[in-house]
């Protein structure tokens, strides 16, 4: 008996450990070896039978001219809604750093845009932005422009409509994780800082800010990881 609960304690976490292991593999391991071996191959989305091409794909794509504009657009947009999601969501946070029912509530409601899919928040935005949408309908009532403006079909103003769209789902979520950040910083700290003679920015910058870093790690990689993700609110 004792050999028996000995050999058990050995065992430990080990079969969780394995079940772990093999969804690893499963999930993200597998995918991105059978996606490399598919890129060396002439494979269509629709099936059928394919073959082994080499590297022409890639030749292709390379070629391509606009894959530096693609490169371009990506990477200016993930820079711009990283900066902005993330100062934006500071600031809610900042604003909303109240224990009432009625901050509570609205901290709540700025979380909604996060948990809604890419292609819903696509087919809302896409409503509003239209010729004849919401957008334009409101300019037009209040006398700011004449005629309907086509925000999807310029290339710059459709640009901006998608890092807008971009910044408000993932403003939600950086305003909860800063939220709940600010909830972690002793209120000792602020109280000390005062009788120090602190001021606001000054509690801020040497109190706050240190405090919340992890907050900010968790929201720039999510949001640099979001903003890489552009396809489902794009199409």
């Amino acid at each position: 008996m004792k050999s028996l609960n000995r050999r058990r304690r050995g065992i430990g976490i080990a079969p969780i450990a394995v079940i772990a292991i093999l969804l690893y593999l499963l999930v993200l391991v597998y995918p991105l070896l059978a996606g490399a071996f598919l890129s060396f191959t002439n494979a269509s989305p629709l099936g059928g039978t394919f073959a082994f091409i080499g590297i022409k794909n890639y030749v292709q794509l390379f070629g391509d001219t606009q894959l530096g504009t693609s490169l371009l657009f990506t990477g200016i947009t993930a820079l711009a809604v990283t900066v902005i999601a993330n100062f934006v969501g500071l600031l809610f946070a900042l604003l909303l750093n109240k224990p009432t029912r009625n901050f509570r509530l609205m901290r709540t409601l700025i979380f909604i845009p996060q948990v809604l899919s890419g292609i819903v928040v696509g087919f809302i935005w896409r409503s509003i932005f239209t010729s004849d949408g919401l957008l334009n309908s409101v300019l037009i009532n209040l006398h700011i422009i004449k005629a309907p403006v086509s925000w999807i079909g310029n290339p710059t103003l459709a640009t901006a409509c998608i890092m807008l769209v971009v910044i408000w789902t993932t403003t939600a979520f950086s305003t909860v994780v800063f939220s709940a950040s600010l909830q972690t910083v002793p209120i000792e700290l602020y109280e000390a800082a005062r009788m120090d003679g602190a001021n606001a920015f000054r509690r801020f910058t040497n109190v706050t800010w240190p405090m919340i870093a992890p907050g900010l790690t968790i929201c720039v990689t999510l949001s640099l990881i979001t903003s890489f993700k552009l396809y489902d609110v794009i199409a």
